[in-house]
């Protein structure tokens, strides 16, 4: 077969190469918005704050703190008078749990002892929700500030309104923003990575394990 009968018009050349740049750019983008979107949908918007009978931090946060140090933040502007810190027994650890861990954090970030009760129980974000409620109605307890690390405030705003739904006492979030998470770019990094991926699988358990007839308000 003659080879002229091969001859593409350049123009036509060109055309396609835009065509293909232009998918490939698009495609692009548009990945880079939904895996935006995934990390996006995880933070909730603080609420706005004003003052409160107790600041509840929730335990298994990172080393760095940086819970306690959101919460630490709202304590000194006085806010509230009193920090609760949750969380069970830490696997490994003989007597040691994470609402002491938290207690030890707040106390280094300047809030006085005898300012923060820990909860001692929890094993999950419901769980440490349930103690929290415990907690503030053996305390009469009317508003609580929830503390925990931005990736971490969707599930933790589902989990409290949750075990809080029917109660008066109001609840307001204030996550914290973590130096380890970065969510415009959180498929780049190994921990924001974790963290997005961790957090969907435990959105999917809750909603798979928390019906919500299936809980008994404590108390």
């Amino acid at each position: 077969m003659d080879e002229a009968s091969y001859w593409i018009p350049r123009r036509v050349v060109h055309a396609g190469c835009l065509f293909l740049g232009v998918l490939l750019f698009t495609v692009a983008v548009g990945l880079g918005f939904w895996l935006r979107a995934m990390a996006g949908f995880l933070i909730v918007e603080a609420s706005p704050l004003g003052p409160v009978d107790a600041i509840v931090v929730l335990g298994g946060g990172q080393p760095e703190g940086t819970r306690e140090a959101r919460a630490a933040e709202i304590y000194r502007r006085g806010l509230a008078p009193t920090v609760v810190t949750t969380g069970g027994p830490v696997l490994g650890e003989a007597r040691a749990t994470y609402a002491d861990f938290s207690v030890q954090r707040l106390v280094r970030r300047g809030v006085p002892r005898e300012s923060v009760v820990a909860t001692n129980v929890g094993d999950s974000t419901v769980t440490d929700a349930q103690g929290a409620r415990v907690l503030a109605e053996r305390n009469g307890w009317r508003s609580l500030i929830v503390v925990t690390d931005s990736w971490h405030s969707r599930r933790a705003r589902m989990a409290f309104d949750f075990v809080f739904a029917g109660s008066p006492i109001a609840i307001a979030h204030a996550p914290a923003t973590s130096p380890r998470f970065a969510p415009d770019a959180w498929w780049l990094d190994e921990a924001s990575a974790l963290f997005v991926l961790s957090e969907y699988a435990k959105l999917a358990a809750f909603l798979i394990g928390y019906p919500p007839e299936t809980y008994d308000s404590p108390g």
